[in-house]
């Protein structure tokens, strides 16, 4: 099984965005990289990653039957947990698209802590599948 990696600047591309459009240079098309498609930019980014979340959570429970009783109902509520905190990434990163300049900085601190949950919480049910199948290997 492959570890799950997260694109290591998303947090940093979410805490650097701004409500301004970049500054454009006299006598040169406009660039395309305004405040709303960066914000378009980091969505399409987190969409990857929710995608890559949920094929390391579909290989970790596939596994789920190697598991012990006690761990197989561990995974499941970390299951749960996972897909409750992709709705709540999902509902920060819209309202993070959709923030006003005053908006801004709550959005973009709860954008940030919910995309950490999220990642730890996949991070953790893969841990927790490595960990019981490598001491699995060493009672054999």
């Amino acid at each position: 099984m492959t570890s799950f990696h997260l694109h290591p600047n998303i947090l940093c591309c979410a805490l650097l965005l701004t409500t301004e459009p970049c500054i454009r240079a006299e006598n040169t098309a406009p660039p395309r990289s305004s405040a709303s498609d960066s914000r378009g930019l980091l969505a399409e980014q987190v969409d990857r990653n929710v995608a890559e979340g949920t094929r390391t959570m579909a290989a970790v429970t596939a596994q789920a039957g190697q598991l012990d009783a006690g761990t197989r109902a561990e995974l499941q509520a970390l299951a749960e947990f996972v897909r409750s905190a992709e709705h709540r990434l999902r509902r920060s990163l819209r309202t993070l698209q959709n923030a006003s300049a005053e908006e801004w900085p709550r959005a973009r601190a709860t954008f940030a802590a919910s995309y950490e949950t999220y990642a730890q919480a996949v991070a953790q049910a893969e841990q927790l599948v490595a960990t019981n199948a490598s001491l699995a290997r060493n009672s054999d």
